[in-house]
């Protein structure tokens, strides 16, 4: 992903990364988060949220 992109079910699905746009998807702080991404539709660790939000991406909406 470029900076300043949405993460989405379907941008994982277009880009190989899920199947299914459909599953469920769980994004977890483990790494490093470099870029400004913004997330949508997906459910956020803790820690992911922090390294979200540290790079200066936001949580658009967030599933519970």
């Amino acid at each position: 992903f470029k900076s300043g992109e949405t993460v989405n079910r379907e941008a994982l699905r277009q880009k190989g990364l899920v199947e299914n746009s459909k599953a469920p998807v769980k994004v977890l702080g483990k790494g490093t988060l470099a870029k400004k991404l913004d997330f949508e539709g997906l459910q956020i660790s803790a820690s992911a949220k922090g390294q979200i939000e540290k790079a200066g991406g936001k949580l658009l909406e967030e599933t519970k």
